[in-house]
């Protein structure tokens, strides 16, 4: 009989480490972050060296971000910065994640008939990212630099 409580109180003692530890791994991964898009740079022209708008025009900016980790999650626009190659966007967004996570980041020229794709890529949200605080994602089709800067919610 002492041996039957025995081999009970050892499957419940692992049991209850296992649960704990499970709860403990789900508890770092469920830290949620969001992004600020801070800034963008882009070529000077299309990859087929043509200018981005019509009269060798500067393009008109926005950012596209989304969580590629959950299906159905909604993409986050910047507003339009008109007629420029770099500009500061200082942009906090609705979008959330969580560590190990992989965002798609997609810039484009925003335009009457149909928008340009500057440039797209997509970032695995690692810890190590996410203490720097600070991203540089650099030379993704004719981008030459997006910077974000990550936040624990």
């Amino acid at each position: 009989m002492k041996a039957r409580f025995g081999i009970a109180a050892l499957v419940l003692a692992i049991s209850g480490l296992l649960v704990s530890s499970q709860a403990y791994s789900a508890g770092d991964s469920s830290t949620q972050y969001t992004l600020t898009i801070k800034k963008v740079e882009v070529k000077k022209t299309k990859a087929d060296g043509s200018a981005w708008d019509i009269m060798d025009g500067a393009p008109d900016l926005f950012v596209r971000v989304s969580n590629d980790s959950v299906k159905g999650s909604k993409a986050f626009d910047t507003k339009v910065h008109d007629d420029t190659f770099a500009t500061d966007f200082n942009t906090p967004t609705s979008v959330k994640f969580n560590p190990g996570q992989t965002l798609f980041f997609e810039v484009y020229d925003k335009d009457i008939a149909a928008n340009d794709l500057v440039g797209k890529v997509t970032c695995e949200m690692t810890e190590k990212l996410l203490k720097a605080g600070k991203i540089r994602l650099e030379n993704f089709g004719q981008v030459i630099y997006l910077d974000i800067e990550v936040k624990k919610l």
